[in-house]
């Protein structure tokens, strides 16, 4: 970085407890003039991590060592998300925006059979991507997200999620409470007890305070659930044209996910049309990747083997 742009955004500094189960060498490109943050670590083909909400790529921290050795491993941080930026306007966090980060960051970083690793906001997200790029990909991995219009019975509740799009209680449970980080990580795992000490320090960092939260209110307000709510041409268009995507496919699901059921899952595979059937992990819920690292990246390394 410049100086003159180190003096508009200064990244979080990284505190020895958390470098320890990081120990990744940082990288910085700035996109439609936001600063993105991305970890490039290892040769050959691609393999691109894909986070969600609330997390990052310290997500994928159990992964990273293992496939960087034998491909070229890259994780990026959403803008609004790990060290990244974080705009304090919610517009800046649309999916169009994000699928267009994502896309403009892998041009750059001129990637080549690419398989993308989604979960959560970055099964849509990603998708985005491989749709625009499918001269650039080589396989899909789909872990516990969606690209559907038919959002699950979770997201149609009256909590939580229909009571973060209200403007004051959402803001209090997502921004003021930072009760994605504090609550919904270890509701979102079967082995809760992972989601404490620098685990939880790690989670905790990119969102200190208010302002710094923008991003994660913005994903669950911008989940569609009727035409004309934001994102839902996006979505309808990406769920129309996985048929179209005929790429080797790996669906993996943690079951005890409580925000998209396995039934997901099973569509997944029945509109994608080189997808196996799912490979369902019983001990493992929304994320998965804190649940069962090691189990996932055998799939993928065998899943990457066999293609």
């Amino acid at each position: 970085m410049t100086a003159e742009s180190a003096r508009r955004f200064v990244p979080p500094e990284l505190p020895p407890s958390v470098r320890e189960l990081y120990p990744f060498e940082s990288h910085y490109t700035q996109i439609n003039g936001r600063w993105v943050h991305y970890v490039d670590e290892g040769e050959g083909d691609s393999i691109v991590l894909l986070h969600g909400n609330p997390t990052w790529s310290f997500l994928y921290r159990d992964f990273i060592p293992r496939l960087s050795q034998r491909f070229r491993v890259i994780a990026p941080d959403y803008v609004g998300f790990g060290l990244s930026e974080k705009p304090a306007d919610e517009a800046a966090y649309s999916l169009e925006n994000h699928i267009a980060m994502l896309t403009a960051l892998l041009d750059g970083l001129r990637v080549d059979n690419v398989t993308l690793v989604m979960q959560d906001w970055g099964g849509p997200i990603g998708l985005g991507y491989a749709l625009r790029r499918r001269e650039a990909m080589r396989a899909l991995v789909i872990m516990n997200t969606w690209a559907f219009t038919d959002a699950s019975r979770f997201h149609r509740g009256a909590y939580p999620w229909r009571l973060l799009h209200a403007p004051v209680f959402g803001q209090l449970l997502l921004k003021r409470r930072d009760l994605m980080v504090e609550a919904n990580l270890a509701m979102g795992t079967v082995h809760r007890e992972r989601i404490a000490g620098a685990v939880l320090e790690a989670y905790r960092l990119p969102f200190p305070n208010y302002d710094s939260r923008t991003g994660m209110l913005a994903f669950p307000r911008s989940i569609p659930l009727k035409p004309g709510d934001a994102a839902y041409d996006t979505i309808a268009s990406i769920e129309r044209s996985l048929p179209d995507l005929r790429l080797p496919a790996k669906v993996m699901w943690g079951e005890q996910d409580i925000v998209f059921p396995v039934e997901f899952a099973h569509k997944f595979c029945e509109m994608l049309p080189l997808a196996g059937p799912p490979h369902v992990i019983r001990e493992a819920g929304h994320f998965l990747q804190e649940d069962a690292p090691e189990e996932i990246t055998d799939e993928i390394l065998s899943f990457l083997e066999r293609g």
